[in-house]
């Protein structure tokens, strides 16, 4: 700033706006002020109310399933199913307290080799409807098939109010539809065979790829 520009500024004037800008900037609101001094600098508008920017819209896979945001999953190694689905037991902070007949038979005995981290997302099931529909809508076997370390891993922090069904092969190669809901005992765990299933409610959350 030049001699002439400070002509029509004398040092007692700019020392009290100057004192209260410096103690503003220390102060809880210090970010705040400091962005807004910024944009003064800039010349441009200052103090003016900023509308938040709107929510990302959730993608809808179709009429059927509503997509949420990816869950990443950190890196699993061996699993052993029956260490972890231990009814009446809690494990990782989770109490299992029933396991259905089809998932102790063709699940429970289950040992799953490493696997890496990935992410999956949760989709939301926007009306009744059967693993015949569900699949193909959300990519068919290859996007569905979640092994049953994951499932542990994404139930340990789910929200506890909602179900969760996921794809997974049993010991011998077959995909079963698991299924998790909480109940006040706590959490009860099924399988059900893909020909068999009477259908799923609207509501109910699926894992995929």
């Amino acid at each position: 700033m030049s001699d002439k520009d400070m002509l029509d500024v004398t040092l007692s004037e700019i020392r009290g706006p100057f004192d209260s800008l410096w103690a503003n900037i220390c102060g809880p609101n210090g970010r705040e002020v400091f962005e807004e001094l910024k944009r003064f600098n800039r010349r441009e508008p200052c103090w003016v109310k900023r509308q938040p920017k709107p929510a990302k819209p959730k993608k809808v896979l179709s009429v059927l399933l509503e997509r949420g945001e990816p869950i990443i999953l950190p890196a699993i190694g061996r699993f052993i199913v029956m260490e972890k689905f231990r009814p009446g037991e809690t494990v990782d902070g989770i109490r299992v307290s029933h396991l259905n007949d089809n998932f102790k038979r063709y699940l429970l005995p289950k040992v799953e080799g490493d696997r890496a981290a990935e992410a999956l997302v949760v989709n939301n099931l926007r009306k009744d409807s059967r693993d015949s529909v569900i699949i193909p809508a959300l990519g068919g076997a290859e996007k569905v098939e979640v092994s049953l370390g994951q499932y542990w891993e994404f139930l340990k922090t789910a929200d506890q109010n909602l179900g969760y069904a996921a794809y997974i092969r049993d010991i011998d190669g077959t995909l079963w539809a698991v299924h998790a809901f909480w109940h006040d005992d706590g959490l009860h765990v099924g399988a059900d065979s893909l020909d068999d299933s009477g259908g799923w409610g609207a509501s109910t959350h699926f894992l995929s790829r």
